[in-house]
Protein backbone atom coordinates (compact mmCIF):
# COMPACT_ATOMS: atom_id res chain seq x y z
CA UNK A 1 0.00 0.00 0.00
CA UNK A 2 1.75 3.25 -0.93
CA UNK A 3 1.13 6.44 1.18
CA UNK A 4 -2.17 7.70 -0.11
CA UNK A 5 -3.50 4.39 1.65
CA UNK A 6 -2.21 5.28 5.25
CA UNK A 7 -3.44 8.98 5.24
CA UNK A 8 -6.94 7.54 3.89
CA UNK A 9 -6.58 5.46 7.13
CA UNK A 10 -5.76 8.26 9.21
CA UNK A 11 -2.09 7.19 9.69
CA UNK A 12 -0.60 9.15 7.26
CA UNK A 13 0.75 12.86 7.89
CA UNK A 14 -2.14 14.69 7.12
CA UNK A 15 -3.95 12.39 10.54
CA UNK A 16 -2.45 15.42 13.10
CA UNK A 17 -4.81 18.05 11.46
CA UNK A 18 -7.63 18.00 13.16
CA UNK A 19 -9.99 20.72 14.17
CA UNK A 20 -12.50 20.74 17.11
CA UNK A 21 -13.93 23.93 15.29
CA UNK A 22 -15.00 25.52 12.04
CA UNK A 23 -11.57 27.14 10.68
CA UNK A 24 -12.56 31.04 9.22
CA UNK A 25 -10.71 31.64 5.64
CA UNK A 26 -11.05 35.12 4.82
CA UNK A 27 -9.92 37.14 1.95
CA UNK A 28 -7.54 39.81 2.57
CA UNK A 29 -9.02 42.93 3.24
CA UNK A 30 -11.34 40.77 5.72
CA UNK A 31 -8.06 39.32 6.88
CA UNK A 32 -6.98 43.58 7.57
CA UNK A 33 -10.85 44.05 9.02
CA UNK A 34 -10.50 41.07 11.55
CA UNK A 35 -6.78 42.54 13.00
CA UNK A 36 -8.05 45.90 12.76
CA UNK A 37 -11.49 44.83 15.24
CA UNK A 38 -9.32 42.59 17.60
CA UNK A 39 -7.41 45.57 18.19
CA UNK A 40 -10.17 47.43 19.46
CA UNK A 41 -11.50 44.52 21.27
CA UNK A 42 -8.32 41.94 22.34
CA UNK A 43 -8.59 43.09 26.01
CA UNK A 44 -12.46 41.86 26.20
CA UNK A 45 -12.71 39.06 23.55
CA UNK A 46 -10.32 36.21 22.23
CA UNK A 47 -9.75 36.25 18.55
CA UNK A 48 -11.55 33.11 17.59
CA UNK A 49 -14.62 35.02 18.87
CA UNK A 50 -13.65 38.09 17.19
CA UNK A 51 -13.04 36.20 14.18
CA UNK A 52 -16.45 34.02 14.33
CA UNK A 53 -18.16 37.37 14.51
CA UNK A 54 -16.24 39.28 11.24
CA UNK A 55 -16.96 35.70 9.41
CA UNK A 56 -20.58 35.68 10.20
CA UNK A 57 -20.91 39.30 9.05
CA UNK A 58 -19.26 38.89 5.73
CA UNK A 59 -22.23 36.27 5.31
CA UNK A 60 -24.75 38.25 6.36
CA UNK A 61 -23.81 41.30 4.29
CA UNK A 62 -22.80 39.19 1.04
CA UNK A 63 -23.06 41.67 -1.44
CA UNK A 64 -22.35 41.69 -5.10
CA UNK A 65 -20.39 45.63 -3.90
CA UNK A 66 -17.35 43.79 -3.34
CA UNK A 67 -15.86 47.01 -3.16
CA UNK A 68 -17.77 48.17 -0.37
CA UNK A 69 -18.08 44.88 1.83
CA UNK A 70 -15.09 45.19 3.82
CA UNK A 71 -15.66 48.50 5.66
CA UNK A 72 -19.68 47.14 5.81
CA UNK A 73 -17.77 43.79 7.80
CA UNK A 74 -15.69 46.23 9.40
CA UNK A 75 -18.75 48.46 11.29
CA UNK A 76 -21.00 45.38 11.60
CA UNK A 77 -18.44 43.60 13.28
CA UNK A 78 -17.53 46.34 15.54
CA UNK A 79 -21.25 46.81 16.42
CA UNK A 80 -22.13 43.15 17.05
CA UNK A 81 -19.01 42.83 19.57
CA UNK A 82 -20.07 45.98 21.28
CA UNK A 83 -23.16 44.97 22.04
CA UNK A 84 -22.37 41.46 22.68
CA UNK A 85 -19.73 42.53 25.68
CA UNK A 86 -21.46 45.48 26.46
CA UNK A 87 -22.64 45.16 30.63
CA UNK A 88 -26.33 43.55 30.66
CA UNK A 89 -28.57 45.77 33.12
CA UNK A 90 -30.69 44.11 35.66
CA UNK A 91 -34.32 43.64 36.07
CA UNK A 92 -34.67 46.58 37.66
CA UNK A 93 -32.34 49.25 35.95
CA UNK A 94 -29.26 48.92 37.58
CA UNK A 95 -26.03 47.32 36.10
CA UNK A 96 -24.89 43.91 37.07
CA UNK A 97 -22.47 43.91 40.04
CA UNK A 98 -24.22 47.53 42.01
CA UNK A 99 -22.72 49.36 39.13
Amino acid sequence: MGPASASARGRGPLSAWTFSKPVVVMADPLVKVAVRVYAEFADRATLAEVLAVVGRCRTDLDTPSAAALPEMVERLARQRLADQLAPRATGNGSRPGGH
